[in-house]
């Protein structure tokens, strides 16, 4: 049996890519050499792209392909509707729909859908195994997939128990919604998009160079990004939109360009920016969004450790990628610090071809006079302009050393015993962990009224906190600050981070050193987690944290 490894589109051509640029293989898996398939026979080895009559079917053959590696989307006839989960045509009508096709508001049927094929410009063949093409959709009475070349297709098969009723959401086995080799025999009809084919708006053109990710580039430069740096993005961009599309959504809450999850972030930084009566559709917007967090939203606890096995890493992610001189360096270091997708499907390879493609023919045009770059080392996240002086002083009331919460039952959240949840976050849902603790202490020293807390795990709060509203955030400790970040001496591994609280701010050899109280000092979320410690400035700056806080503290 051949093995369900996605078919190597790698010589499709290459703006045929970014029309729809979404996963055709999965980085990790080695492609075997019968499956290295040229399937686009118009496409040439040194990357330029020759035309052929046939109409691009890149677009929905990738959908689908990422609809088979999302294993929240299972084989339900019941749940069709992809909530989560699709039958075998609805699977092909969701495949169109992203893709940009007008395929209607109602998922069609293996009985129904010949005419919304043929009313898109499709064509129906009879059964013919030795004439199929990458794209064609093979019919039968009962059943319907996407051939995608070499002997393969994709498609939902069934569900967990062989059945139809998919009780279970999502793919629990891993072949409800997958790859599978061809099985000619079953099909009597293939349809075949012509050149009369027709897609909506939200498909970009592959004629020539994304007009979104050319304004995007230009925002880019005119922010200081390298030429190399500004590719690198774009190949992520570019691979995580489905072509730069500004509506693209998946299953998991992802949405726009950068798929922000939840796509309530896009509505938070409009508000707080100016643009409160835009669409978060908005193309402009959203580049602006982009160029505005670019920096602020890297995160080196996540991936750094899988980054350092590909490139060199200059410190910080973000640092690798501002710095980056070569395009495989700015692709990754900007993959695993600012998009983070899951690694196991990060599709790397086509983030690395899109930047490639971008970096070579279009970004010429574009003047990156003013690049800059950071120096190795420090707390890269806001520039050094921006670090001011520190402040010196006590915010009083948080003992030295280790110990359990109950110092806290004299303040204003009552947190007496371990059952105690707090006033200002009661939310003990996860145990006395970093962030129950820095909320609830913030709400000791500024009171509970006239702010409020956000959510999101202990390292991304710094940065979450410079895109919201009444809030700030920089490199330039004060007590009372809340500190977030990722990276040792300050935070442990697991990925999430640590959020804190500043004490105390004394002068210091390095420059200042801080003292810090946090929850969850120890690993075990338990009532006796509770720590206080110092660290110096540059203990801090290696660590890459950001201090921040709300205006309307005093």
């Amino acid at each position: 049996m051949k093995s369900k490894t996605a078919v190597a589109l790698a010589l499709t051509p290459m703006l045929a890519l970014l029309s729809a640029a979404l996963p055709l293989l999965a980085a990790t898996t080695a492609v075997q050499s019968s499956v290295t398939a040229t399937v686009a026979a118009s496409s040439k080895c040194d990357g330029t792209t020759v035309k052929t009559a046939a109409a691009d079917t890149s677009g929905y053959v990738d959908q689908a392909l990422r609809m088979a590696d999302d294993k929240s989307v299972g084989y339900s006839q019941k749940h069709r509707r992809l909530n989560p989960d699709v039958d075998c045509s609805s699977f092909v009508f969701y495949a169109l729909e992203k893709a940009g096709y007008d395929v209607g508001d109602m998922p069609f049927s293996t009985a129904t859908m010949d005419g919304v094929l043929t009313s898109l410009g499709f064509t129906a063949h009879d059964m013919n195994e030795s004439e199929l093409r990458s794209g064609d959709i093979l019919w039968s009475g009962s059943h319907t997939e996407i051939y995608i070349g070499s002997g393969y297709t994709v498609g939902a098969h069934h569900d967990e128990h062989g059945g139809i009723d998919g009780l279970t959401g999502g793919d629990q086995t891993g072949e409800e919604v997958s790859q599978a080799d061809l099985n000619a025999g079953q099909f009597s009809k293939y349809y075949r998009a012509g050149s009369s084919a027709t897609q909506t708006d939200n498909a970009p053109s592959a004629d020539g160079a994304n007009e979104i990710a050319m304004k995007l580039a230009q925002a880019f430069a005119d922010a200081g990004y390298s030429k190399v740096a500004t590719a690198g993005m774009l190949g992520n961009v570019g691979q995580e939109s489905g072509g730069f599309d500004p509506k693209a959504g998946s299953p998991d809450g992802g949405y726009g360009l950068a798929q922000w999850t939840p796509s309530s972030k896009i509505r938070t930084w409009f508000d707080a920016n100016g643009l409160s009566g835009t669409d978060i559709s908005d193309a402009d917007g959203q580049i602006k969004f982009l160029t505005a967090t670019a920096e602020s939203s890297f995160m080196d606890g996540t991936y750094i450790d899988e980054a350092r096995k590909e490139i060199t890493v200059d410190g910080t992610l973000l640092n690798t990628w501002k710095n980056a001189t070569d395009l495989d360096t700015a692709v990754i270091a900007w993959m695993a610090g600012w998009e983070r997708p899951a690694w196991s499907s990060r599709h790397e390879e086509t983030r690395r071809k899109i930047a490639k493609e971008y970096y070579d023919n279009y970004l010429g045009s574009i003047s990156f006079d003013g690049a800059k770059s950071t120096p190795t080392g420090g707390c890269s996240t806001v520039a050094a302009s921006d670090s001011g002086d520190a402040e010196y002083g006590n915010a009083g009331g948080a003992p030295e050393g280790k110990g359990d919460f109950s110092w806290m039952c004299k303040g204003n959240q009552k947190i007496c015993v371990a059952s105690d949840a707090g006033v200002f976050y009661p939310h003990l849902e996860y145990g006395h962990q970093c962030v129950w603790y820095a909320w609830n202490r913030l709400g000791m020293i500024h009171g509970n009224e006239g702010w409020s807390y956000f959510t999101g795990n202990g390292g991304e709060i710094g940065a979450t906190a410079q895109t919201r509203p009444g809030w700030s955030a920089d490199t330039t400790p004060h007590p009372g600050d809340g500190i977030s970040g990722y990276g040792s001496p300050f935070a442990g591994g697991g990925g999430y981070g640590h959020v804190a609280v500043v004490e105390e701010v004394k002068k210091d050899g390095s420059g200042w050193k801080i003292r810090i109280s946090e929850g969850n000092a120890d690993g075990s979320a338990s009532f006796n987690s509770y720590q206080s410690r110092w660290l110096t400035q540059s203990e801090v700056s290696q660590a890459g944290c950001l201090f921040f806080r709300c205006d309307s503290w005093k």
